[in-house]
């Protein structure tokens, strides 16, 4: 049923109980004190109880026992369970580091994409369940359980479960156990819940508090991850909130296959791991590739179609005596040498004037120095070789279709004399 615990000195009592006292009584001489604390509330403890004073001396007379009045009424125990939920509302930004690129046909160009990943969390659902026990401590009579009410700080009110209709009975000794909630609630604030069990006389009802209190931790998470991926790059990999900010960096590689005017569209998308919600943002890159209306080919194209390779061979090389190998002019370098070489700070190559581009460094190749001119109007066949010319076409009338007005623009050694090549139309 409980058990109370003192401490004495002789005249003074201090004392603690496991269940709830109505009053003490402090017995010393022919007197003693008594000491009531229901109404207004039962105490399970207090210090400094003292005999009564004897007449004779003015001093406590000596203590002869201590008695402690209380009901026999329902212990009741509650608890109080909280729960809340954190979702994540993500976002997605896409971008590069260029929108517009002018390319040589069959040039090729990095561009550099991020894909920046954020979550903004949002809690909700804030809500607090449990039990409330009531033990019947007679060791001879039932009690009657007539009601089990739970209400909380703010006015909130639970729906209480005791497993059937009231009237209850609890047999001595034993424990009817009733389940709340999940009780809704508007915020996280702390609040106290209150259980108040009545019962008939003959064993009293009796009440329980409980704190609510809500840990910084949710106990549910929803959409904590996504799923990355990009048209381009593809899976991008997993991102949770715990790697926020989260930038993912890649470098693609624009290659100007055929001339004209097209749009490399890249799209980065993602879907959460628990709703399957998605987002995604784009990046798009405008290309122009300048198309050769005259008999040009640029020496990227040159350098790489020699007996030397990667691509497969031009013929066209075998215009000159030694192929790539043969030496251009009076640079002491072979062909191929030369189309490798930049054209920068080298005083026998000289560069024409600046033509827009992209990106300097495309700019700077525009401007490299001379190149084997191929038939783009006909048939795939070398022209006249000239003394300190590259390889064109000039018969074929249709190669002076020109978009400039004039035949087709070539690098050629000066007529005059040796030394650097100059750009003629």
């Amino acid at each position: 049923m409980g058990s109370v615990t003192f401490t004495s000195d002789g005249t003074w009592v201090d004392w603690t109980s496991t269940v709830g006292i109505d009053a003490v009584i402090v017995k010393g001489g022919p007197n003693a004190n008594v000491y009531r604390y229901d109404p207004p509330a039962e105490s399970f403890g207090d210090t400094g109880l003292v005999t009564p004073t004897n007449p004779n001396n003015y001093k406590p007379y000596g203590l002869s026992h201590v008695d402690f009045c209380y009901d026999i009424e329902l212990q009741v125990s509650k608890t109080a369970d909280t729960s809340w939920t954190r979702s994540h509302t993500w976002t997605i930004d896409k971008v590069g580091d260029e929108t517009e690129l002018e390319l040589a046909a069959g040039e090729m160009h990095d561009v550099a994409y991020d894909v920046t990943l954020d979550a903004t969390p949002t809690d909700s659902d804030w809500a607090v369940q449990g039990e409330i026990a009531v033990t019947n401590p007679h060791d001879t009579m039932a009690a009657t359980v007539t009601g089990v009410t739970d209400s909380m700080t703010g006015g909130i009110a639970a729906d209480v479960d005791c497993g059937g209709d009231f009237p209850r009975s609890i047999a001595p000794g034993a424990t009817l156990v009733c389940t709340y909630g999940p009780t809704a609630l508007p915020d996280a604030t702390d609040r106290v819940k209150t259980a108040v069990v009545t019962a008939t006389e003959a064993v009293p009802g009796g009440t329980a508090t409980a704190d609510v209190t809500f840990s910084e931790d949710p106990t549910s998470v929803v959409d904590e991850c996504i799923d990355v991926t990009d048209s381009l790059e593809g899976d991008l990999g997993t991102v949770c909130v715990e790697d926020l900010p989260k930038t993912i960096s890649y470098t693609h590689q624009i290659t100007a296959e055929e001339c004209g005017e097209w749009t490399v569209h890249n799209v980065a998308s993602f879907e959460t791991n628990d709703t399957g919600a998605t987002g995604e943002d784009d990046h798009d890159v405008a290309v122009t590739v300048e198309c050769q209306t005259g008999c040009t080919l640029t020496q990227g194209y040159w350098k790489t179609h020699s007996e030397k390779g990667p691509a497969p061979y031009d013929e066209t090389w075998a215009m000159l005596p030694n192929g790539a190998d043969t030496t251009f002019f009076l640079s002491g370098k072979s062909w191929h040498e030369v189309f490798n070489t930049p054209p920068a700070g080298n005083s026998y190559l000289l560069a024409g004037p600046p033509v827009r581009r992209g990106r300097a460094e495309r700019a700077q190749r525009r401007r490299h120095h001379g190149g084997l001119r191929r038939d783009g109007c006909g048939e795939d066949l070398p022209g006249d070789l000239h003394a300190g010319a590259g390889l064109r076409r000039e018969e074929d009338p249709g190669c002076r279709g020109h978009r400039s007005g004039g035949r087709p623009r070539l690098l050629q050694q000066r007529s005059d004399r040796p030394g650097p090549l100059r750009r003629v139309t």
